[in-house]
């Protein structure tokens, strides 16, 4: 109690002598320890580790993805559902290329890849002599030299040296010429490799000519390609700009694509066909076939080919990507063509020759203004520009090819100009079937046209118009069931699994199957009827209702039939035998 009293007095006398103007009481004592600890306090500085702000000096927004969801909804009346996948994104703020944060310091203030030498004198310690000869040979070495920032893109020594001789000699013997290819190969600014981006285009020192860039962003480290050129030593810094070494010289684009087809010879072909047809090609990559290719072509296929517009639009397009792509980026890969399906693109044996599905590029990396073009040894065919015989050919279903041709029935199925359904089993399904059939519907023609034909429906049939038991009517007369189950990921014609499903062609569809179907006259009656295993449950059926239910071909039953088995006594009682 007295300690109590005592710390009151304490307090009182504290606060006494703070209104009182008297000592410094403890008020006064928490004022002075405010003021002293704040005149000793460091100024805050930015922290390195701290997000950056957008507005900051040489920061940059850049979108990173954070995930990926599928948004679906169910088809009514179709049985599939519609997927579409959403990619979702978040916002950051970096530093942009070629700079980096200081630590004390806003923004990004530092400047990456510098150097006390000129673009030339790098250049000399990097050993391209070559280069740096023809700029002395153009004078343009005083230019090279000069505080503003350039990027230059310079070929190897190896790469000058590929050049011919007599190509080299001609831009030796004309100095401005060589000016303008020397200057093609630079940018009036400083362009770090981290900043090129696909298919951007770069305006060089030559104007108006443009050099355009290809990302490879499948690889690591990322593949960066200049109007053909792949760089193969980035980001040399120098005192007034950037070198990047190239494995090749680059010259300006060609015209535009249909100039540069116009104005080839061996393309004459190929440019009537797009000419005649008034398509637009723009900004895309082209596997342009040679006249010799089109002419390798089966006689009056071509022919055929040109009076089918729809053919003849799936072929062309199938030609084409949708975006300019060069050699280093394109190699060993699948691309999606205009027409919707893939083209394989792989380097060859040799490793340097470039192969797109079965034909050579002879021709590679021709830049124009509107797109990139490769010119190739054979045409390039999808299943789409293919009749359903060319087609069943290229899938390699050889059994069912042959039949086809035995039975007279590719004649029939080799015309454009009627659509069709093929059933087509793989060689496994033909080979399950009994060796006897199949000697029989060899020696019986009309027989084997019968089994071909039920597997051809006279129009096209997609999978989504399967459905729930689906009857459709063959060539040959009896109808097919078609299924979909899960939800259109499964599809099945008269119990037989589609294993490949919707392959277009050029009037037609063909779904492959895993079983041959064998046409059936019989009714569930007349199966159960007739077959031994049976007996049992033919008689329950005699003593029921079921039984003019069976005999309905219309309808759609699934049946579970057990075989037969020793009548029991209980049975017998309860009066079922």
């Amino acid at each position: 109690m007295a300690m109590k009293l005592a710390l009151a007095c304490c307090l009182f006398l504290g606060l006494l002598g703070l209104s009182s103007g008297y000592g410094p009481g403890w008020m006064r004592l928490i004022g002075w320890w405010k003021r002293h600890h704040q005149e000793r306090r460091l100024p805050e500085q930015p922290d390195i580790h701290q997000p950056l702000k957008k507005d900051g000096l040489n920061v940059c927004e850049m979108r990173v993805p954070v995930g990926m969801s599928q948004e679906c909804v169910l088809e009514q009346g179709l049985r599939r559902l519609k997927c579409r996948s959403v990619t979702h994104h978040r916002t950051d703020y970096v530093c942009c290329p070629g700079f980096a944060r200081v630590k004390g310091k806003p923004g990004c203030p530092e400047e990456l890849y510098v150097s006390k030498m000129n673009i030339v004198e790098v250049a000399k310690s990097l050993g391209l002599s070559e280069f740096v000869k023809l700029v002395n040979l153009a004078e343009l070495g005083s230019e090279l030299v000069l505080d503003t920032k350039y990027t230059a893109f310079i070929p190897s020594n190896e790469a000058i040296k590929s050049i011919p001789a007599k190509t080299l000699e001609a831009l030796a013997a004309d100095p401005k010429k060589l000016r303008d290819v020397l200057l093609f190969h630079v940018l009036p600014e400083k362009v770090v490799s981290e900043a090129l981006k696909h298919n951007m285009l770069l305006q060089t020192m030559d104007p108006p000519n443009d050099i355009r860039v290809n990302v490879n962003e499948r690889t690591h480290p990322q593949v960066k390609v200049v109007q053909g050129a792949k760089i193969i030593q980035a980001n040399q810094g120098a005192s007034n700009g950037i070198i990047h070494v190239i494995d090749r010289v680059i010259f300006p684009s060609s015209g535009n694509l249909m100039s540069y087809l116009n104005e080839n010879p061996q393309l004459s072909m190929l440019y009537e066909v797009l000419n005649s047809r008034n398509m637009t090609l723009s900004n895309v990559t082209l596997f342009a076939p040679s006249n010799a290719a089109l002419q390798s072509l089966p006689p009056g296929r071509l022919d055929k080919l040109l009076k089918n517009k729809q053919c003849l639009q799936k072929f062309l397009t199938y030609h084409v990507l949708p975006e300019p792509l060069y050699s280093p980026v394109l190699r060993t890969c699948r691309w999606k063509s205009l027409e919707g399906s893939f083209v394989g693109v792989m380097y060859g044996a040799d490793n340097t020759s470039l192969e797109v599905n079965d034909a050579m590029v002879t021709i590679g990396d021709v830049s124009t203004t509107d797109g990139v073009i490769h010119v190739i040894d054979k045409p390039l065919m999808p299943y789409g520009a293919m009749d359903l015989v060319e087609a069943v050919k290229s899938l390699k279903l050889n059994t069912l090819a042959k039949l086809l041709e035995d039975s007279g029935l590719a004649k029939t199925l080799a015309t454009i100009d009627t659509s069709f359904t093929l059933l087509a089993p793989t060689d496994k399904a033909f080979s399950a079937v009994p060796a006897d059939v199949m000697a029989d519907l060899s020696r019986d023609a009309e027989k084997l046209k019968k089994v071909l034909t039920y597997h051809v429906i006279g129009r096209r049939v997609w999978t989504y118009e399967f459905g729930r038991d689906t009857l459709v009517d063959s060539l040959e007369g009896t109808k097919l069931r078609l299924n979909t189950f899960r939800l259109g990921k499964l599809h099945s014609v008269n119990g037989a699994c589609l294993s490949r499903s919707n392959l277009e062609t050029c009037n037609s569809v063909i779904h492959v199957i895993s079983s041959v179907l064998i046409p059936e006259q019989r009714t569930l009656y007349d199966i159960v009827r007739n077959e031994p295993q049976f007996t049992t449950l033919a008689r329950i059926l005699e003593k029921s209702s079921l039984s003019d239910m069976l005999k309905n071909s219309s309808r759609s039953i699934t049946l579970f039939a057990p075989t037969n088995k020793e009548d029991s006594e209980e049975q017998r009682q309860q009066g079922l035998f």
